[in-house]
């Protein structure tokens, strides 16, 4: 059995936290920050394995391909970088297309997300738009247009067929991947939306915001299944545990809570020494914190009576 209590704290980066993204068979996970670097750190020794650091300014968003066999990473540098995890070098920065009159992203670029079977890639930021790139050529099929502030959250189905963004505009919107049609916006927010999260089998997702809630959508309807407030200060993160039975929720109040996906329940909350700005869970068996104060890693604890839970340390 697990312990309930805090593994370890992994803070070499020299500033914030920003980014952060796991490895599909959890060996690693990488993290991003505001000193620039991309740092990726073994799980089993807590121990960091390289620095990846060719970005020009901050690191805002990481993701992993679904094979491990490179990361995506971007930030306020306006840059897509692509690295090898093999040998830990660039291998490429995704370019603008081959047709002339296609815009590109000039501004800032913070959230990144990757097909489940890592042909395309999907990224957003300051212009509203979300692009996605080929990752066979590097180079961009086309933007999905329709927000109208930055595009702070991306996540994709689990077959790839659609993505959902979030925004400061304060909707979450549905996208059709191989048409580029919006199919839905998902509106009830009352503040900007900073964090969406999937459920592992595409049913519904969850959207964090300034306004101090979490929100479940029903994707097949549009409609909003639960609003799950109590927060202190806006949600920034958001991730689902690989079962689906957990919600991870972050706040700059410096708390993770822990909702159980089924009852809409809170089940347990933890504290650190400083804002969440991204969570994710690493396998069944964690759950990963980062912030202004560096990564902090959980043990999950699971009882007797099979059922898993999270307490504080």
């Amino acid at each position: 059995m697990a312990t309930d209590h805090e593994r370890a704290t992994l803070s070499r980066h020299r500033r914030s936290v920003s980014a952060l993204a796991v490895a599909p068979d959890g060996s690693w996970v990488a993290t991003g920050g505001g000193d620039r670097t991309i740092r990726i750190w073994d799980t089993a020794t807590s121990q960091e394995r390289s620095v990846l650091a060719d970005h020009a300014a901050r690191v805002e968003a990481v993701a992993v391909a679904p094979d491990g066999s490179w990361l995506a990473s971007s930030g306020n540098d306006a840059t897509v970088w692509i690295w090898d995890m093999a040998t830990g070098q660039e291998h490429s920065v995704l370019g603008p297309a081959s047709e002339p009159a296609l815009p590109r992203p000039t501004r800032d670029l913070v959230a990144l997300a990757v097909a489940p079977d890592g042909s395309w890639l999907a990224s957003s930021g300051e212009d509203a738009t979300v692009w996605i790139w080929d990752m066979a050529t590097g180079q961009e099929r086309g933007g999905l247009s329709g927000h109208t502030n930055w595009v702070k959250a991306l996540a994709v189905s689990p077959d790839g067929s659609w993505l959902a963004s979030g925004t400061w505009d304060k909707t979450v919107r549905i996208w059709d991947v191989a048409t580029g049609h919006e199919r839905a916006v998902l509106s009830g927010h009352t503040d900007a939306v900073e964090a969406v999260a999937m459920a592992p089998d595409g049913s519904w997702l969850a959207s964090g915001s300034w306004d101090k809630t979490v929100r479940i959508w029903d994707v097949a309807t549009g409609h909003e299944r639960a609003v799950l407030s109590g927060r202190t200060d806006w949600v920034k993160a958001l991730a689902v545990s690989p079962d689906g039975s957990w919600l991870a929720s972050g706040s700059g109040d410096g708390v993770v809570r822990i909702w159980h996906t089924v009852t809409c329940q809170p089940q347990t909350m933890m504290r650190v020494d400083s804002d969440i700005t991204t969570c994710a869970w690493l396998g069944s068996d964690a759950l990963l914190l980062g912030g202004s104060a560096g990564l902090y890693l959980f043990d999950f604890l699971t009882e007797t009576g099979g059922q898993a839970i999270l307490r504080p340390p």
